[in-house]
């Protein structure tokens, strides 16, 4: 089944917004990372929350989910899932651009992301002019302090604690004539144990599964950025970044049923998952200074890319006898590329008016296919309710345009969009003919 569409003409956003700047210095301890923030009070009721987390040693001890749980109106799970002003869908972004690294999957990176790792968070209800409007409730942005020849050349960072969890990571800073290199390293491996438990009553009976599971994630994230200064009002880097998150993964799932509170001969399932999720990107950027500095002109080019596979299978175990009685698994394989491109151009004019114009291009191409198999009659066979596959295309053209203006510690904005947005969703469902 395909299903395309196309949206005619160009759909115009009007964005207004004024705010009153109150700068509060703000400190909040979190296992020894330091989170300094301003408030910003707006006239249309949102707010804007920036934190900055302090270049730390001691800040590996808490990760990026840590940091989120600080920020009001947002709320993260023990898996790192992530509730945005009560939407369980915000945006989620690396330096301003969207990654399939960060979509359905973002909670296992940000439980295992050490804070200091992208040193800066920040979140907007009101997300700006500049940015591709995705998610239900705003914004959350994750990005990098500037790294200085004042910084040191070599940081080493090592810990360990409870659980199994191990921490190892390294960030290099460099600085050569016109050049300015900085690569970053983490390594995180944990030991997770989980207990669900799950009571079902219905004319039957009443069914209870408790669910037990345990995993053992190896992390690794490494990325490199070099920028070098092509003249003194022209700064190019390009930036690259690789991720690998590998699990394996056991769980027993132990149902017990009650029919007139007599229990029912009870069944032990076995789960053996291994999960894999690998990403990468390669990013070029140019910015350029005009006469006056505050004139300037960025370009951003993005690709990155996101595979996720996973392997499951699953045993029904008598446990009275301790014999197998049925077998089946399910295969799951993902492959996500995203293209990001946009230029934007901002002059200053007399009397603090800032104009903002740009273009935006954001590209997706999505695969998926799930499938399984049961054993029947000592012979593996395909069950058609365990598959399903789709592909999704999106091509996403925006143009903007922002006119600002600031009164001292005011400061107000008029901003317009206009999307041309076309997408097309192939689903294909095998199921065989009754």
């Amino acid at each position: 089944m395909k299903r395309t569409l196309l949206l005619l003409p160009a759909i115009a956003c009007l964005s207004l917004s004024a705010f009153a700047q109150v700068p509060v210095d703000k400190t909040v301890s979190l296992q020894s990372v330091e989170i300094q923030g301003k408030r910003f009070g707006g006239l249309t009721g949102g707010e804007v929350k920036r934190l900055q987390v302090d270049s730390n040693l001691s800040g590996l001890t808490g990760t990026t989910a840590d940091v989120f749980r600080l920020l009001p109106s947002v709320v993260t799970d023990i898996e790192g899932g992530i509730t945005f002003r009560g939407s369980s869908h915000p945006g989620l972004l690396i330096d301003g651009v969207p990654y399939g690294l960060m979509e359905e999957y973002s909670g296992d990176m940000l439980i295992q992301l050490p804070a200091l790792f992208f040193d800066r968070v920040s979140m907007t209800a009101t997300p700006s002019i500049e940015l591709v409007p995705d998610g239900d409730a705003g914004i959350l942005n994750l990005s990098s302090a500037a790294y200085t020849v004042g910084d040191s050349p070599l940081v080493l960072t090592l810990g360990t604690g409870f659980q199994e969890r191990y921490n190892v990571g390294a960030v290099l800073n460099l600085h050569p004539g016109k050049f300015h290199v900085v690569g970053k390293y983490n390594y995180r491996r944990e030991y997770r144990k989980r207990t669900f438990s799950k009571s079902t009553a219905n004319k039957a009976g009443t069914t209870v599964m408790n669910n037990n599971a345990t995993a053992r994630p190896d992390v690794h994230l490494a990325d490199l950025s070099v920028g070098y200064d092509l003249t003194a009002n022209d700064l190019i880097t390009v930036y690259g970044l690789y991720s690998l998150m590998d699990y394996s993964r056991y769980g027993k799932i132990h149902n017990n049923k009650l029919v007139d509170e007599n229990l029912q001969p009870v069944m032990f399932r076995h789960r053996y998952n291994d999960q894999r999720q690998e990403a990468y990107a390669a990013e070029a950027r140019w910015s350029h200074a005009f006469d006056n500095p505050q004139d300037r002109l960025s370009v951003v080019f993005n690709y990155n890319n996101f595979g996720y596979d996973e392997d499951n299978e699953y045993k029904n175990e008598k446990p009275e006898t301790g014999k197998i009685i049925a077998e089946d698994n399910y295969y799951v394989n993902q492959d996500k590329n995203n293209y990001y491109l946009s230029a934007i151009y901002g002059k200053l004019f007399a009397d603090d008016w800032r104009l903002r114009v740009g273009y935006i291009g954001r590209f997706k191409n999505e695969s998926y296919y799930a499938y399984g198999n049961k054993l029947a009659a000592g012979e593996w066979q395909s069950d058609p309710q365990k598959e399903n596959e789709y592909n999704f295309n999106r091509r996403t053209n925006l143009l903007l345009a922002a006119l600002e203006k600031k009164w001292g510690s005011f400061y107000a904005e008029a901003g317009v969009q206009g999307e041309l947005n076309w997408q097309k969703i192939d689903t294909r469902y095998k199921i065989d003919d009754v």
